[in-house]
């Protein structure tokens, strides 16, 4: 990696060089590119971040959920994960207080519109610990495991921060 600079302001330099010279210089400068590119493709073929989430995602995709309401960084995620077998509405947890409220940001405007059966809340065991929210006690826990919690929410107006 540190090379790379080096073989960039060799390109610029080697524009008045023989053409033999220049000619070493960009396919040394195209392997770099290759054999870096190969080895962070390696390194992101290794990353394990979402394996917590595999369990939730297996739970979805074998349920009829079509519908989910989560905090950006997981509905985003888990809707990718599952080919956008579910959509998100997204929440904002203000972790001092433990409210949430609505967060319109990636997530289409008319889901909410949309909405004609039960619908998936889900939480990190960090965030379940944090939020503040009464109706919680009357939703049905349908998935639980070391990582996150989901809710069955029979209804959007059942939050009652949702509008």
């Amino acid at each position: 990696m540190a090379c790379f600079p080096i073989m960039i302001v060799l390109l610029f330099l080697g524009e008045k060089w023989q053409k033999s010279k220049r000619r070493v210089v960009y396919i040394a400068f195209c392997m770099s590119c290759i054999l870096l590119g190969a080895r962070e493709y390696n390194n992101i073929l290794g990353m394990e971040d979402n394996e917590a989430k595999r369990g939730l995602v297996n739970f979805i995709e074998e349920n009829t959920y079509s519908i989910g309401i989560a905090t950006f960084w997981n509905g985003n995620i888990i809707s990718e994960l599952t080919n956008e077998k579910i959509q998100f509405l997204n929440l904002e947890l203000d972790e001092d207080t433990g409210e949430l409220s609505e967060f319109h940001w990636l997530c289409r405007a008319e889901i909410s519109e949309e909405i004609q059966s039960s619908i998936l809340l889900i939480f990190t065991r960090e965030e379940d610990d944090l939020v503040i929210l009464p109706e919680r006690k009357d939703f049905p826990v349908v998935f639980e495991d070391e990582n996150y919690v989901a809710y069955e929410v029979p209804a959007l107006e059942k939050l009652g921060f949702w509008e």
